[in-house]
């Protein structure tokens, strides 16, 4: 391996051949880790998405078959899960957190939910076929773009969750039409207030503003657009061009119009500097972290690491075909960490209708850090915890007693021995019928704890 990094590359491209889904040190422009395909059976990749963010698994689309796979990052811990879907898939995505997945087949948006395999809901986006999906980093809102240039915002609670009544239809909570073509690709900003920038082969580049819910700026550009991407401060855009150029387009400047005209020949009257490190139409636009690096890549699988400060391209390399992944992950701890393990769940194979009820296949991810059963070991404490504290007082009282009984044998000493014995046995009796009392309450608590785990459990999986 490279030199450790903290944050690496992932790139995928259409082809058969071995190795052309790999992770790149930016750094260095070495190869860090790299997918062989031989679980996919000669089928061409297409796009690749990591499961959450800790990359124990990718997902893997199939190129034009209706086909996905999912496999292992790591080595020694091989898995492998195929499914055949209704369609091929045109765009995919998964939460951050892991659980769900969601596919773009058609006109519609699947959604499953990862290590049960369950479909949640089917969701009608478009009138036309879905050319781009992306979700937001707290994974609480998936956005799509149509080629009709239509752009679409769902809450992931809605798709999630299955309305009472089927025949409700999920709406989106915020929609647009700001192209007159297909939109290429979209970028979701971080933070409380989201913005959605979406490009589209139309020559524009629109902002909408969720808590304006409204169209605040519009860049048109001389050529169509193909991809798009922003740092993470939010004072550039880089816009991709269907030639190869890569415009910078700077946001933090004085007076900045509601319109914009820009043009990627050389010269601009907003000062525009163009990249031209490729010759084909550009793919996909990513930058890290930091803000420090800018990857592009085009249709004929040359990628160039640049860095964004000097404008220098760093590396200039190629994976043969069409790069339909390029992204920036976290040196996920199935790449480096020798002593890794397992994830407890496992994802399943994702079904094809909706099911009725599947609750006993469906693991809740919170059991990692809690087990089921210490709720019911936390009763169990507590109700020790008290009989203990029975016994304490009982063995306090012993000692009053025998004194009352020492003062009664002096006035009744013909009566003492049935006396003594008498409270001896209404004693032994009574805290025999404490304990008796007490286990059952016991078994009670316990039921009730499991009737309450299994409520809660109903509650969080249907939601």
């Amino acid at each position: 391996m490279a030199s450790k990094s903290q944050e690496l590359l992932l790139l995928s491209a259409t082809s058969s051949d071995p190795f052309t889904t790999l992770i790149v040190n930016p750094l260095t422009g070495g190869s860090y880790w790299s997918y062989k395909g031989a679980e996919l059976q000669n089928g061409v990749s297409g796009l690749v998405e990591p499961l959450g963010r800790r990359g124990d698994f990718l997902l893997i689309a199939i190129h034009e078959k209706p086909l996905l796979h999912v496999v292992s990052v790591h080595g020694k811990n091989k898995f492998h899960v195929k499914t055949v879907l209704s369609g091929p898939i045109r765009c995919l995505v998964s939460h951050p957190e892991g659980t769900y997945i969601f596919a773009a087949i058609g006109l519609q948006i699947f959604t499953w939910m990862a290590f049960s395999g369950e479909l949640l809901s089917v969701v009608d986006a478009h009138y036309q076929n879905i050319s781009t999906m992306k979700i937001s980093c707290d994974g609480s809102f998936l956005v799509t773009g149509s080629e009709d240039g239509h752009v679409h915002v769902y809450s992931i609670i809605d798709l999630v969750c299955e309305p009472e009544h089927k025949t409700v239809k999920v709406e989106p909570i915020f929609k647009w039409n700001a192209h007159s073509l297909a939109v290429t690709d979209l970028h979701i900003t971080a933070g409380n207030n989201p913005r959605v920038i979406s490009v589209s082969l139309d020559h524009t580049a629109v902002f909408y503003s969720f808590t304006q819910k409204q169209l605040f700026h519009r860049i048109s550009s001389d050529r169509p657009l193909h991809a798009c991407a922003m740092d993470p401060s939010e004072t550039r855009l880089f816009l991709g061009t269907d030639q190869g150029q890569v415009a910078m387009v700077n946001l933090y400047t004085q007076c900045q119009p509601r319109e914009q005209m820009i043009t990627t020949n050389g010269g601009s009257l907003s000062e525009l500097k163009v990249l031209e490190n490729h010759k084909a139409p550009i793919s996909k636009l990513a930058v890290n972290a930091e803000g420090s690096l800018l990857v592009s890549s085009d249709i004929e699988g040359n990628y160039a690491i640049i860095d964004i400060r000097s404008l220098q391209c760093l590396k200039l390399n190629s994976i043969r075909s069409k790069v339909h992944t390029l992204r920036f992950i976290e040196n996920w701890p199935s790449l480096s960490e020798a002593n890794y393990k397992a994830p407890k769940f496992v994802p399943s194979v994702l079904q094809k209708q909706k099911g009725t009820s599947l609750l006993v296949s469906i693991p809740l991810i919170a059991s990692e850090r809690t087990e089921k059963d210490d709720s019911s070991n936390a009763v169990e404490t507590v109700v020790d915890q008290l009989i203990s504290r029975l016994r304490n007082n009982d063995d306090k009282q012993q000692p009053t007693v025998s004194i009352k009984k020492s003062k009664l044998k002096k006035r009744k000493r013909k009566t003492s021995k049935n006396t003594d014995d008498s409270a001896d046995i209404s004693m032994s009796s009574s805290s025999t019928e404490n304990l008796e009392s007490l286990k059952k309450e016991i078994i009670k608590l316990k039921q009730v704890n499991q009737s309450l785990y299994d409520y809660a459990a109903n509650i969080i999986l249907k939601s």
